[in-house]
């Protein structure tokens, strides 16, 4: 099967793989949900990223393909009261070959959505027993929002709660991200230790940069402008993962990373590629990737073994899913790639099918 794998794929397809898999741990006498990912079982550590799915509706088409390797539906970002999001050009490129050639996306949306009772609702009634676990990404201006959203989808069918601390829309300062702010941050993170939590919470952070690593990317990338990229101290990484270490008795997963924030493509006029926020917009792709990879080695040698540390960022094929997991990452997520592909169930489709590294990756799992 190691050497075969990929041909048999082709030929057969995922289903068979798929089953494969399961069939194979079932014979070792191991549960099929091989993964626990921050503290939920999957049977594949492989996720949609918040962000392909803004809806619950829109969760659907993952859930009737269930012979995909998914290991879990990450949905939202869902805000307390809904958003209409930002008006004019809201993401750069329009097609999926352009987003190849340039190895970047870019976005300004303001994260429209439903809002919190609205998509607890919808998750209730859409999914009362999903194919692969849901889980909602949350977000707030304050800190009685993010509790807010904590007690509301508790009580729905979701596996667990992703507390979006990487988005810029999500902060009073709406300038950078509350996960700059260590501050506010421990105030959401003490409010939320109070509360009565029965399942799994993460927080998906930012992709951090020091000002050398700004002026790297300004070097590599003289067509983008990264002078707006808010920048830490080398010890800043530490720091913040050191406080997230003192609530681990909820905790079960640090997510690197978000989009890098307030980053700038002009045209060969100086014309901004999209119009909210002066042109200042996250920047996603291959070309954060090894920002994000970086962070998921530095987390896992910092952070107890009892809080797993997810990957994002640049993700497009399956050798890059193998590139994060080997990193010490105990998932990924997948959300620009899906949503510039334009066909996200065939997106995930084609991880595992175009990918022989990831076929053998997940084969050696299921026969250790």
């Amino acid at each position: 099967m190691h050497v075969l794998s990929y041909a048999v794929i082709l030929i057969l397809g995922l289903p068979f793989f798929n089953n494969y898999i399961t069939q194979t741990t079932l014979k070792k006498g191991k549960h099929p949900m091989t993964y626990l990912v921050g503290g939920i079982p999957m049977l594949f550590p492989i996720m949609v990223g918040a962000g392909a799915c803004k809806t619950p509706e829109s969760v659907i088409p993952y859930m009737r393909r269930g012979n995909l390797l998914l290991g879990a539906v990450v949905t939202g970002s869902y805000t307390p009261d809904a958003r209409s999001g930002n008006d004019g050009i809201l993401s750069y490129p329009d097609e999926w070959q352009k987003f190849l050639e340039l190895q970047f996306g870019l976005n300004a949306f303001g994260m429209p959505n439903m809002g919190y009772s609205q998509a607890a609702l919808e998750l209730s009634q859409l999914f009362p027993a999903p194919a692969y676990p849901v889980i909602v990404s949350i977000a707030g201006f304050s800190v009685e929002d993010y509790v807010k959203g904590l007690t509301v989808f508790q009580s729905t069918s979701a596996k667990g709660v992703e507390m979006n601390f990487g988005c810029p829309n999500a902060h009073d300062k709406k300038t950078v991200p509350i996960a700059y702010d260590i501050i506010s941050m421990i105030q959401v993170l003490e409010a939320s230790k109070e509360l009565d939590i029965d399942c799994p919470i993460w927080i998906k952070l930012s992709p951090y940069v020091t000002l050398e690593e700004r002026e790297e990317l300004t070097a590599l990338y003289p067509h983008l402008d990264f002078s707006n990229v808010p920048t830490v101290t080398e010890s800043f990484l530490k720091e913040v993962l050191h406080h997230i270490m003192t609530y681990r008795q909820f905790i079960r997963a640090v997510v690197f990373s978000n989009t890098l924030p307030n980053v700038i493509c002009r045209d060969a006029n100086g014309k901004p590629a999209t119009s909210p926020n002066d042109g200042k917009a996250g920047l996603s792709g291959p070309i954060i990737k090894a920002i994000s990879l970086n962070l998921v080695k530095r987390a896992r040698a910092i952070l107890p073994e009892d809080i797993d540390v997810i990957g994002s960022g640049g993700i497009l094929t399956g050798d890059d899913v193998v590139d994060y997991l080997e990193a010490g990452a105990a998932g990924v997520q997948c959300t620009s790639g899906p949503f510039w592909y334009g066909d996200g169930p065939r997106f995930f489709a084609n991880l595992v099918i175009e990918s022989p590294r990831l076929q053998e990756y997940l084969t050696q799992q299921a026969n250790p």
